[in-house]
């Protein structure tokens, strides 16, 4: 963050529209310098502390669950890992995990919620789409306990949360412990505005000073670098926000389908570029939020 920021604040997003259609953006390999030098995922963390992620986005379908899903699986290399599905319109995460189709369908129909359970993949989903307030799940502490399905209760490394920005409020009473919100946008305005707007209502409503980008469906690496330079300067300048690049995902338009059938692609499809950049995007996720911890 540059102690100039905020001092001259536009009066809109307008004032700074002009920097998401300029050629060139502020700074733009200084904070993608910095997030390529995160550390790799592995090990353990010093003491035993659960980190704790969000993912959220506009209602554009950006594809926050995609992202939620695929840090998820990645930060297994760093112990159990549970998904927080805090959707109830659309709880795709516990879909895209490979959760049974009952477990997809109980909130939409209406049901109330299903257990928490750990699937073949190791992963744990955790229905929060119904009215259990964040910290009932999300207890006091260092550590984040959950009560397993079939499992002695026991705490979890990680936890993702996959929630919409119009459901920011649920997250409220735990914010303060948020390790890294993680925002997705889809490219184009509109998906520049729709981000600004999640950043904002994380802002004004839950005090957030620092959150990650991820832009989801670009045409190349560089779009994805400029798209975030002109979002970094419209949160630094609108919001004294400070923002971290965790990277941009190409579209690779065979894949949706295939994660509709066979579930996460960073599982079933590891070989692709589109699963590298979700590995990568998660090990900077993962830097972020140790500098945030130790900050």
């Amino acid at each position: 963050m540059s102690d100039s920021a905020g001092k001259k604040t536009p009066k809109s997003l307008a004032d700074v529209s002009h920097l998401f259609f300029s050629k060139t953006g502020p700074a733009e390999d200084d904070d993608t310098r910095v997030a390529a030098a995160a550390p790799a995922i592995g090990g353990a963390t010093a003491g035993r502390r659960t980190r704790l992620f969000v993912v959220t986005g506009g209602t554009g379908a950006p594809g926050k669950s995609t992202v939620a899903v695929s840090l998820a699986h990645a930060f297994q290399t760093t112990g159990s890992v549970a998904v927080l599905d805090a959707d109830p319109r659309v709880p795709n995460a516990r879909f895209y995990m490979g959760a049974p189709s009952w477990h997809y369908l109980t909130p939409l129909i209406g049901e109330g919620q299903v257990s928490t359970i750990r699937l073949e993949s190791g992963l744990v989903s955790v229905d929060c789409t119904g009215t259990r307030r964040a910290d009932d799940v999300i207890a006091s502490g260092r550590e984040i306990y959950l009560d397993i399905e079939g499992e002695p209760r026991g705490s979890v490394s990680s936890v993702v949360i996959d929630v919409p920005s119009d459901r920011l409020e649920w997250i409220a009473p735990v914010a303060d412990r948020v390790g890294l919100f993680v925002v997705v946008a889809r490219p184009g305005w509109d998906g520049f505005e729709e981000a600004f707007g999640v950043l904002k209502r994380l802002s004004v409503d839950l005090g957030v000073r620092s959150a990650g980008l991820i832009v989801n469906h670009v045409p190349d690496n560089d779009y994805a670098a400029k798209f975030y330079a002109k979002t970094r300067a419209a949160a630094e300048r609108l919001l004294s926000m400070e923002m971290h690049f965790l990277g941009g995902m190409v579209r690779e338009e065979s894949l949706a389908s295939e994660q509709r059938e066979r579930g996460s692609v960073i599982r079933n499809r590891p070989d692709t570029v589109f699963a590298l950049m979700l590995r990568e995007a998660a090990s900077k996720a993962l830097g972020s939020e140790e500098a945030g911890q130790a900050s």
